[in-house]
């Protein structure tokens, strides 16, 4: 067999590889070999590096919450606010700060530890999440086009705050710009019901020491 026909044998049986591939995971959930799985990668460089800001504010006519996590090494902050309150559990190595900025005041908390404080739930969600297949699209929001990742296992979902039925089918959409993410969306499904509960989420792997300082003119008070 001459060098040109083994050229065309091994382009064209790559052709039938690449095609059966195509038919083998029905569409989108090629994406899973093809296309870089986002959320895994977001997931691994999160937990490799724990240097970060994740912060997530629900989308809607009236602000509900914003929640911000940050850690760095040993240093973690939740930051969280409504139209009511403002308090953040502050963790200085195995130190327990809890600040209410509403009353500009902080207590030493002596009676929960770090073991006693869900410090990992942004991560231990993602890393759940990503254990499950996911298809991709694209969608607009506010006139923008992003690409998404959708996990439909029904125990897949991330952080949700909205109330729904424990018999409930949730879908979950991780939207990126690039590389970016900039949302998640809760697809909550019930019987004729559908609900959906649209996240802003700014992510970065910048962190500045004074997101772990207490404000110097908050009051200490007794526990």
């Amino acid at each position: 067999m001459s060098k040109k026909i083994k050229l065309i044998f091994i382009v064209f049986l790559a052709i039938l590889i690449v095609i059966g591939l195509s038919f083998a995971f029905k569409g989108n959930n090629i994406n899973l070999i093809l296309n870089k799985d986002k959320v895994r990668e977001m997931y691994q460089k999160m937990s490799e590096e724990k240097n970060f800001i994740f912060s997530m504010e629900e989308q809607g006519d009236d602000f509900k919450y914003k929640v911000v996590m940050a850690q760095k090494g040993a240093n973690i902050s939740i930051d969280s606010s409504t139209e009511e309150d403002h308090t953040t559990t502050l963790i200085l190595d195995k130190d327990v700060f809890y600040i209410d900025h509403t009353n500009e005041e902080y207590y030493y908390d002596t009676e929960y530890g770090v073991e006693d404080i869900d410090t990992d739930i942004i991560l231990s969600s993602l890393n759940a999440i990503t254990q499950n297949e996911y298809v991709s699209g694209k969608e607009e929001i506010d006139g923008v086009s992003y690409d998404y990742q959708e996990y439909l296992d029904e125990d897949a979902n991330f952080v949700i705050y909205a109330d729904y039925n424990e018999d409930s089918s949730v879908k979950t959409r991780f939207y990126f710009e690039n590389n970016e993410i900039k949302y998640i969306k809760n697809i909550i499904e019930f019987e004729e019901d559908k609900q959906e509960e649209l996240i802003k989420v700014d992510l970065s792997y910048q962190v500045d020491d004074s997101t772990f300082e207490i404000p110097s003119d908050y009051a200490e008070v007794e526990y």
